[in-house]
Parts: structure tokens; sequence; C-alpha cells
């Protein structure tokens, strides 16, 4: 049940990280299809309030679900680490190993993968679409952060899984 609670609050997290670059996709289309003009100076005001509200949503959204991120990328990485090894010292020690045991720890293994991707990939689409406004990101980061920890970016899965591979090796090496 646990897992269906985080899969929602992923799945409304993504929604909501996936509803704020679309609007600044659009913000970015009507800056293109501007043309020199008094009314444009006016839709360029618009747009930059816009941007500012869409920041400040930003903002909102972080620290909402800063906690939960927190927990879930834990939880993520304890399961990464533990089912890995249930599966290595299954092999090893237990003469019967079922392939359902290996089946499940995989499947098991793999849930958690897709969650850290689910983050990652949010926070690096939301980046990528901001650094069309370079000139605000000055001042003010749009990066998707945990407490100011890490950032949800493409790296995060790279970094959870090596992290994995290196307790898991450590924690072979004292079984």
């Amino acid at each position: 049940m646990p897992q269906v609670i985080q899969f929602c609050f992923l799945a409304f997290y993504t929604t909501l990280v996936r509803c704020i670059t679309a609007i600044l996709a659009r913000i970015t289309e009507n800056c293109k299809s501007l043309k020199a003009s008094d009314e444009a100076n006016m839709s360029i005001r618009q747009m930059e309030l816009v941007y500012m509200k869409v920041f400040e949503i930003k903002m909102d959204i972080n620290k909402a679900f800063e906690g939960p991120i927190l927990a879930s990328l834990f939880q993520s990485f304890h399961a990464l680490v533990s089912e890995a090894y249930l599966i290595y010292y299954a092999e090893l020690h237990t003469n019967d190993t079922s392939k359902t045991f290996v089946y499940n720890n995989g499947v098991w293994i793999t849930c958690q993968f897709i969650k850290i991707y689910l983050l990652s990939y949010s926070g690096n689409s939301l980046k990528a679409e901001v650094q069309h406004f370079s000139t605000m990101l000055k001042y003010q980061s749009m990066d998707i952060s945990v407490f100011g920890y890490f950032s949800l970016n493409a790296t995060l899965m790279f970094n959870m899984s090596a992290s994995a591979i290196t307790y898991l090796i450590i924690m072979v090496q004292f079984a």
C-alpha cells in the first residue's frame, strides 16, 4: 500500500511539473512570435508577470514536495541496496533460491528505478524549458531540489545507482 501512495504522489508531482513546463513553453512560443510594436511591449510585460507567477508556483510545489520526495528517495535507495543484496545472498548461501524470489525482487528493484526516473525526468524537463529565460535565471534558480541538498535532474538516477552499487559491494565484502 505505501508504494501505491508513493506512486500516486509521484504522478501528482510529475503532472504539476509538466503543467509548469507547458506554461513556460507557451511563453517561449509567444516570445518568438512577437513583433516590434507597442502591443508587443505590453505582451512582453504580461509574459514576464506570468513567468514570475509560474516561478512562485514552482517554489510552492518545491516546498510542498521536498519532504515526500526525500522520504521516497531514501526508501528507493534502501530498497535498491537491500533487494539486490537479498538476491546476491540467496544465490550465494541458499541452495534452493526460487526463480519467483529473484523475479519478485527484480520487479521491486525496477519499481524503484521507475520512481527515481520520474523524479529525474520531471526536474530535467523543467530545467530545460527554463533555460530559455536565462536572463531571469541569473538571479533566481529554477532547479528543483530537496531541501537544497541535491537537484532533481538527469544525474539523480546515475548517482543513486552508483551509490547503491557501491553500498552493495561494501555489503558483499563483509558478508
